[in-house]
């Protein structure tokens, strides 16, 4: 994996880690041991969306990358964070474009 891209999706989960406390869209406390646990996709049947970027995606796509592990492909979490900012936080819009700058980096490794 380059390391221009690694660095540059790191940064982008830091500045998506800010965008989601700016909202106050950060949890305090985590989520349940079941709750993170789920196999659903993206948690939905446990958690809300921003509460599963926080508690699941952000700290396992890290330590993926410094443990040098190939990520998944076909990233599309901007979709789901669409879809989530039009039916229950209208607030979360602002995000999706951190979302979609993952996504292209994700899919670059």
């Amino acid at each position: 994996m380059g390391s221009l891209l690694i660095n540059s999706l790191l940064e982008a989960l830091t500045e998506l880690e800010e965008a989601l406390k700016l909202l106050s869209l950060w949890d305090i406390a985590p989520p349940s041991i079941e709750a993170l646990q789920s196999t659903a996709p993206f948690a939905a049947d446990t958690m809300p969306f921003n509460s599963w970027l926080q508690w699941l995606f952000i700290p396992r796509v890290k330590m993926m990358l410094e443990e040098g592990m190939q990520l998944p492909k076909g990233s599309d979490i901007a979709s789901m964070g669409e879809v989530y900012a039009m039916k229950v936080n209208p607030e979360a819009a602002s995000i999706i474009g951190y979302l979609r700058r993952i996504d292209v980096l994700m899919n670059a490794l």
